[in-house]
């Protein structure tokens, strides 16, 4: 059996294959700034997530700064496509 047969870190093909799972590094002065988008089945239990709630809670001013500033992005975008379909 060789090393990466008996590796703690290999998985199936299948874990961690999700429809969505767009990562990427945007080069935001003077840091990076990584995004992560992933949608799929979920497939942690109700302790994983509990625990993960608890680390990372969603009522944070940064999440409620980027919900506002992206749904504000989307409308002025959409106001715009629907001038310009107006004028048409």
């Amino acid at each position: 059996m060789s090393i990466a047969e008996t590796s703690a870190f290999q998985r199936p093909a299948s874990a961690g294959r999700y429809p969505i799972n767009l990562r990427m590094t945007i080069p935001f002065f003077p840091r990076k700034l990584f995004i992560t988008i992933i949608v799929g089945q979920e497939k942690r239990g109700r302790d994983r997530l509990a625990e993960e709630r608890a680390r990372h809670p969603i009522n944070t001013w940064g999440n409620v700064l980027t919900v506002t500033v992206t749904l504000a992005v989307v409308s002025v975008a959409a106001l715009f496509a629907a001038l310009i379909a107006a004028t048409a």
